[in-house]
C-alpha cells in the first residue's frame, strides 16, 4: 500500500488545501465504526492506513471511542477488536 496511494486517493490531491491523508482516514475509521452493521475487512484497512499516515495507536482508539454514542458499545467493541487486530499484526511484523 504505499504513501504515494494514500495520498493519491486520501491525501491533498482532492483538495490542495485540505485535509491531509492521516486526518482523512481518521474520519473513515469514525464513519465505519459508528455503523450499525459494521464491516471489518474496511474498517481494518482503514486503520492500517491510518497508521501508515502517521495515525498512533491511542488516536484510533479516541475516535473509535468517540463513535460509541452513535453506534453504540456493540459496534464499538467489534471496532475496538478489530483495531487490537491491527496493532497485534503490526507487532508481529516488528519482530
Amino acid at each position: 500500500r504505499g504513501q504515494s496511494f494514500l495520498e493519491t486517493f486520501f491525501g491533498n490531491t482532492i483538495n490542495a488545501n485540505g485535509l491531509d491523508a492521516k486526518t482523512r482516514f481518521l474520519v473513515t475509521i469514525a464513519g465505519l465504526a459508528s455503523q450499525p452493521m459494521m464491516q471489518v475487512p474496511p474498517l481494518k484497512l482503514a486503520i492500517e492506513s491510518a497508521r501508515v499516515a502517521g495515525a498512533n495507536q491511542q488516536e484510533i482508539t479516541e475516535v473509535i471511542m468517540q463513535m460509541s454514542m452513535f453506534g453504540g458499545m456493540p459496534v464499538t467493541t467489534q471496532a475496538l477488536q478489530a483495531a487490537l487486530e491491527v496493532f497485534q499484526e503490526e507487532d508481529g511484523k516488528e519482530e
